[in-house]
């Protein structure tokens, strides 16, 4: 599962100063392929990621394999879902 930590990013203000504060985990994301949005989201349940789309739901693999697809769609990232 990717982890982000933010505070190499942005200024995070938390009660510790931690970084460790600032990890989230990325739990999916809605990305924008040319007048049509696709969702990609982890399943704990199945260890896969799928993308959700207007008439389907594709289970595409590990991170990498969605990160290429993106790639190659030329899909651009709008809404990224991160839980603490």
């Amino acid at each position: 599962m990717p982890r982000l930590n933010l505070s190499r990013v942005y200024r995070v203000c938390e009660v510790s100063d931690s970084p460790s504060n600032a990890t989230y985990v990325f739990r999916g994301m809605i990305v924008y392929y040319g007048r049509h949005y696709w969702a990609y989201f982890y399943s704990q349940k199945f260890d896969t990621w799928f993308q959700f789309d207007d008439e389907k739901i594709s289970r595409i693999g590990n991170f990498a394999d969605v990160v290429d697809k993106c790639v190659r769609a030329k899909a651009i990232p709008r809404t990224c879902f991160l839980e603490k």
